[in-house]
């Protein structure tokens, strides 16, 4: 996945930042909200494999409730996707990842950065033609509680072939582009990949074959994990180009606590 792909530190992305043609001071914003954001899925992502049986068994309690609910309410056979689905749905996982950012931000000092970022799950986006139940709702948002400038991060599950199309399409990378309530207008968006099936390193090959092109390998000094990002074209918005960060969280079975 990272041959011939450059890596980068902060100050690596923040001069690519400023020669994209942000402030320096705008583009010091940007780099802390993207490297915080990281940080608290990073966090987020290994207190959820450490609990990761007793989320399964949550889930499944869950799915055997509806299945009786649906057997007391009808005679017809409860739905097959109650029955028989296993693994968890990527809502699921956003919203456990969700509670588990609020721990690591408990757990930070409080002069930590990550006191400076507030994680948010389904927050409702603004706009002219949307409201209440019809908003569009991306699946984590990170907004700097000062200036409140957001970086947000849509959520796919990654199983097998139909998940590139799902990643990618409209609902997927499309919501940044999308000329209706499109979820960012800021120059750093995220993709965050559930990977359930397969490894990390295979689904990154999988999305370069996909056609999306690696710019370079963000590895903040201060973290134990490197995400690559691309760049995102958003001509039907009339905007420059995004950084795109494609963070791939691991949940297959070898990766969580048994």
């Amino acid at each position: 996945m990272t041959e011939g792909i450059p890596a980068q530190n902060e100050e690596a992305f923040l001069k690519t930042l400023i020669s994209r043609g942000l402030a320096p001071d705008e583009a010091q914003l940007w780099l802390q909200l993207c490297t915080i954001s990281i940080r608290y899925i990073h966090g987020a992502e290994g207190l959820l494999k450490d609990g990761w049986q007793e989320f399964l068994a949550k889930i499944e309690a869950q799915r055997v409730a509806a299945k009786d609910k649906a057997k007391r309410t009808t005679r017809k056979r409860a739905p097959k996707g109650v029955a028989k689905a296993r693994l968890p749905e990527e809502t699921d996982i956003t919203v456990e990842l969700y509670h588990h950012m609020d721990v690591v931000r408990g757990r930070s000092e409080l002069t930590d950065g990550l006191r400076q970022i507030e994680p948010k799950c389904d927050d409702p986006i603004p706009a002219p033609t949307r409201t209440g139940k019809y908003s569009r709702k991306p699946d984590l948002t990170f907004i700097h509680m000062a200036t409140r400038e957001k970086v947000v991060f849509e959520a796919k599950r990654l199983l097998d072939g139909s998940s590139i199309q799902a990643y990618r399409g409209l609902e997927g990378m499309g919501c940044f582009s999308s000329t209706d309530s499109p979820y960012s207008t800021g120059p750093i968006v995220g993709m965050l990949g559930y990977v359930l099936e397969d490894n990390v390193i295979n689904w990154h090959t999988k999305l370069k074959d996909s056609g999306i092109v690696f710019a370079a390998i963000f590895g903040p000094v201060t973290l134990p994990v490197s995400v690559p990002y691309s760049w995102y074209d958003r001509t039907a918005l009339k905007l420059n180009e995004a950084a795109m960060f494609h963070y791939l969280a691991d949940f297959t079975p070898s990766s969580a606590k048994s």
